[in-house]
């Protein structure tokens, strides 16, 4: 393993796929170290790799693809959404040799996943690759106390030390700008992605001639984060049609910059069932608000739903591990309530809510202590988020956590101990 490679949490599913499935495709936004992944993990040693998104690479493809391809019995390629009638050469390669194995990555979630999905049904099993959790980049594994909720485990009260969450609200947890240390730097490395994706990006997706509207409907999403989607609002306030901005959030949401959040619908008629929006890293939502340094955050006002933002990726990373859904609660009628998240898993669900705040007041759980007595399926308990540093039991399966305990196995963090 390369001094300066880090790896990911993802990569320990992946020998075990490899044995079940002939083809594992691995998407994610772009930067977020697909090929970075492939290149330089230990599983990928000797194994061929092609990139698509080289121009010599895909005329050699195209001119002779058994040629190629039958030249290894694991192959990976990269970008593959660049040769999308390549699919057909790789079905018919598995189906005649069930040894060889292929990986492939791509930046654009619905492009991508149609044609596998017509082409390769059966054969191929999905992967994200998503922002780094904090902890994965420090190098450490997974949170274990997690997973260990579902075993009626709570980790014990004491104090796990946090930095303040407003540095990585800016920065973000993409490889390349957690590198970065210069804060001019970082709102200069997100200007440049954002225009690569405008320029480049889009051009693959999908023939967009007003990038200007795009960029705009772009910045209006980010005023909308951490709430309602309301697609007429951000049309008007864009200065689009509304169609228009239909079709902008979902080449936003193929190239997986951007995330609807489905609500929780299955309890009846009172809950509201459009999605909250979000974006792929706390990081692009603050350069598209307008943050050139940390401390325009709390100018602009938006560090609440920023730091939502924060904890959705981190959840979003563990549900891709263990294999959950995370959803979200409203509650009409005449009281409205809501709940941030809700982390489906094993059949059982956990209630999370976030609250930029350094204490827990009784108003921050609420809703947590109304659901954890009524919600309509199997509850685990309830946890708040929060930027403070103490491990607290509120009640009976109500616990108030760090954030910074959501992002890996922090060293200093204590056992967990049985529910009482």
């Amino acid at each position: 393993m390369t001094p300066e490679y880090r790896r990911r949490w993802i990569a320990e599913k992946l020998p075990g796929l490899l044995r079940a499935f002939p083809v594992v495709v691995i998407t994610g936004a772009r930067q977020t170290g697909k090929t970075t992944l492939l290149q330089k993990d230990p599983l990928f040693q000797g194994w061929a790799y092609f990139s698509v998104d080289d121009p010599l690479t895909l005329e050699l493809l195209q001119r002779s693809p058994q040629e190629v391809l039958g030249q290894s019995q694991r192959i990976i390629l990269d970008e593959i959404q660049k040769w999308p009638q390549g699919l057909t050469h790789i079905k018919q390669i598995v189906d005649h040799n069930p040894d060889v194995r292929f990986v492939l990555s791509g930046s654009f979630h619905l492009l991508l996943s149609t044609k596998i999905s017509e082409t390769l049904a059966g054969r191929a099993v999905y992967l994200t690759l998503h922002p780094f959790a904090l902890g994965e980049w420090e190098g450490f594994p997974p949170p274990s106390w997690f997973s260990q909720l579902w075993e009626g485990r709570f980790p014990e009260e004491g104090v796990l030390t946090s930095p303040d969450p407003l540095p990585f609200l800016f920065r973000g947890f993409l490889p390349r700008v957690l590198l970065l240390k210069d804060p001019e730097l970082i709102a200069t490395w997100w200007r440049s992605y954002v225009q690569t994706y405008l320029e480049r990006d889009l051009r693959d997706l999908s023939k967009i001639t007003h990038l200007a509207d795009f960029h705009r409907v772009m910045r209006m999403l980010a005023h909308q984060v951490g709430s309602v989607l309301d697609e007429s609002r951000i049309a008007r306030d864009a200065g689009v049609s509304i169609p228009t901005t239909h079709r902008y959030l979902n080449l936003l949401e193929a190239s997986l910059l951007f995330l609807r959040l489905p609500p929780y619908t299955r309890g009846g008629k009172r809950y509201r069932k459009r999605p909250k929006t979000y974006y792929l890293d706390p990081g692009l939502t603050a350069h598209l608000l307008g943050a050139h340094f940390p401390e325009d955050i709390p100018r602009i006002g938006k560090q609440g739903a920023l730091f939502e933002n924060l904890v959705l990726l981190h959840l979003q990373i563990l549900a891709s591990h263990l294999g959950g859904e995370i959803f979200f609660l409203r509650e009409g009628g005449a009281t409205e309530r809501e709940v941030d998240f809700l982390f489906l898993w094993r059949g059982k669900w956990l209630l999370l809510e976030v609250k930029y705040a350094s204490h827990i007041s009784p108003g921050h759980v609420r809703n947590l202590m109304h659901y954890l007595e009524r919600f309509p399926e199997p509850v685990i308990g309830g946890i708040v988020i929060y930027t403070g540093q103490a491990i607290r039991r509120l009640g009976p399966r109500l616990l108030a956590l760090p954030w910074t305990a959501l992002t890996g196995e922090i060293a200093g963090f204590k056992a967990s101990s049985p529910l009482p």
